[in-house]
């Protein structure tokens, strides 16, 4: 049976993809198919993949998934990340992940050693703006966020 994937993102150009698959494959069997197709990582397709009404569980099968619809969507937010005098980039993440992996992500693409990593922090907005709780979910938006990856100020009252 083929399912189609939309990719829902805040660019404004979804991305589909067809699948062909087998009503007994997992969903983690289909996430792992089509994320190679999209470039992206297949745990994050997991963790965002159903339909409107349902959010489908990556043990779950395409026969048990596939009574709610042959489409299904997995969502992502624009990030555009900025680090020092590098050009700024945007990339796409899942709304469910912490801010942890946006700040895991921009060390790795800017090249910025793990030990210089840990002393830099995301900040919303501008390299002045207010710190990002890494723990805290990204969150959907319509729109591109902008982000920081800059070494904190110092501490006030400090």
């Amino acid at each position: 049976m083929k399912i189609t994937i939309d990719i829902e993102g805040s660019d404004g150009s979804p991305k589909s993809i067809a699948i062909d698959a087998d009503g007994s494959e997992t969903i983690e069997a289909i996430a792992v198919k089509a994320a190679k197709d999209l470039g992206i990582d297949p745990a994050e397709l997991m963790d965002d993949l159903g339909t409107d009404d349902v959010l489908f569980a990556k043990q779950d099968t395409v026969d048990k998934c596939i009574r709610h619809g042959h489409k299904w969507r997995h969502r992502r937010v624009c990030i555009e990340v900025h680090y020092q005098s590098e050009p700024a980039t945007r990339h796409f993440f899942n709304p469910k992940k912490h801010w942890r992996v946006v700040h895991e992500w921009a060390c790795k693409h800017f090249h910025v050693a793990e030990a210089m990593c840990q002393d830099l922090e995301l900040f919303a907005g501008s390299p002045t703006g207010p710190a990002l709780n890494e723990n805290q979910p990204i969150g959907e938006s319509a729109e591109c966020r902008v982000v920081w990856l800059a070494k904190p100020g110092p501490e006030p009252n400090g």
